[in-house]
């Protein structure tokens, strides 16, 4: 795993404390394969059992094993392994769909007791052999295989592992997540749910303690699930281990997080923001290059049906201050606004530490005032610009 060497190098620098890293994971899985039978016992997840029962039912053991292996025997061969490559390193979508083409008629492994993500198969085969070997805490980098239908469900889910891993560890050992990068399409899989999926591991993040999230939504790419910028999501990472689990003070190491939302006036609205010290834009595709007006591209506001793109967003101390193209007359207590708030969306804004904002939908509510006094120091600099513009 590149991003847990990056993260084990960088806390191990900071820290002095040499880090072992334990690599157990699989790609492509669903963590309803990384939990014991308990966890899945009782409703809602319950489903996972009750859709693998149907799965199988039916089918006699002997075709199972048949079919499996046989699928298996392909999945490791290396002349699979030689053609499939390419994909991992990035490939245009032109490229997939060829591939998909000339591997329409590869085997399948069937769902059953061979397949890597039946209920629980991951738990018992990998991770109960770990238990209770000694361990700091877990990097937590997974859901792309819980979304669709399932992502509903995510936050139970991930919520109940953390938990039934801490009882077998008896450890209340920390998680840190990182949320779903920005992707749109590979191969035959899609980003349906994936908005819910961010909701959910920000939910889970806020609701259980010593869990903390990563966000990397400058990070991925439209035609590709697999983020190319590993170093980074592990710098992230250890910059959460070295605020929340090795102590270092003053440290800045979570993203900016929205915490309210507010109407200015009848055009303008403030979004306040933790751990926003020196809120700045990520021109898109620059690592180095900054300035202080935000991309309007990645906002939405919502007035009851209408969608509105911002005409300006400035930064302003902590905050961001948008302007809309014209004034909203209507009353609507449902007004709402968004930044990276779709399965596909990138966003450019993070702090002064280079960790980009996570995503959110945030009611607005009504004020006349800015969240601080910084803030309004600062927008009054900019007040009659700002109106002249527009």
């Amino acid at each position: 795993s590149a991003p847990a060497y990056s993260f084990a190098r960088e806390v191990q620098e900071a820290t002095g404390i040499p880090i072992g890293i334990i690599g157990c994971n699989w790609g492509g899985t669903t963590a309803s394969a990384w939990v014991n039978m308990e966890v899945l016992d009782a409703p809602p997840l319950d489903r996972y059992l009750r859709e693998y029962e149907e799965a199988i039912a039916g089918v006699p053991a002997e075709t199972l094993a048949e079919d499996s292996l046989a699928a298996w025997a392909f999945e490791d061969s290396p002349e699979h392994g030689a053609d499939f490559e390419p994909l991992l390193y990035g490939r245009d979508r032109d490229w997939q769909l060829a591939y998909m083409k000339d591997h329409a008629g590869d085997p399948v492994i069937p769902m059953g007791p061979y397949n890597i993500n039946r209920p629980c198969g991951l738990y018992h085969t990998m991770l109960s052999t770990l238990i209770p070997f000694s361990i700091k805490g877990v990097l937590w980098y997974q859901g792309e295989s819980d979304t669709g239908d399932y992502a509903p469900l995510y936050d139970k889910l991930l919520g109940a592992l953390i938990q039934s891993w801490r009882r077998e560890w008896r450890d209340p050992f920390p998680f840190l997540l990182v949320q779903l990068a920005p992707f749109g399409v590979w191969l035959d899989c899609g980003s349906d749910g994936y908005t819910i999926i961010r909701q959910k591991q920000a939910a889970v993040a806020e609701r259980i303690p010593h869990v903390y999230l990563a966000s990397i939504m400058d990070l991925g790419s439209y035609y590709d699930i697999h983020p190319k910028e590993k170093m980074e999501v592990g710098h992230r990472l250890a910059l959460l281990a070295r605020g929340h689990v090795y102590g270092e003070k003053h440290l800045l190491c979570d993203a900016p997080r929205a915490v309210s939302a507010s109407w200015m006036n009848d055009r303008q609205i403030a979004v306040a923001f933790a751990n926003g010290e020196g809120l700045t834009e990520k021109e898109p595709g620059a690592q180095e290059a900054f300035s202080h007006r935000a991309n309007t591209s990645d906002w939405n506001v919502q007035i009851g049906e209408r969608h509105i793109a911002p005409a300006k967003a400035v930064i302003s101390d902590n905050c961001v201050i948008l302007t809309l193209p014209e004034a909203v007359t209507e009353e609507d207590p449902s007004a709402a606004i968004s930044l990276g708030w779709a399965d596909y969306a990138q966003i450019h804004l993070c702090n002064r530490a280079g960790l980009t904002a996570a995503p959110f939908l945030l009611p607005i509510e009504k004020s006349q005032q800015l969240p601080s006094v910084a803030a309004r120091e600062h927008y009054d600099e900019h007040f009659q610009t700002l109106n002249k513009e527009n």
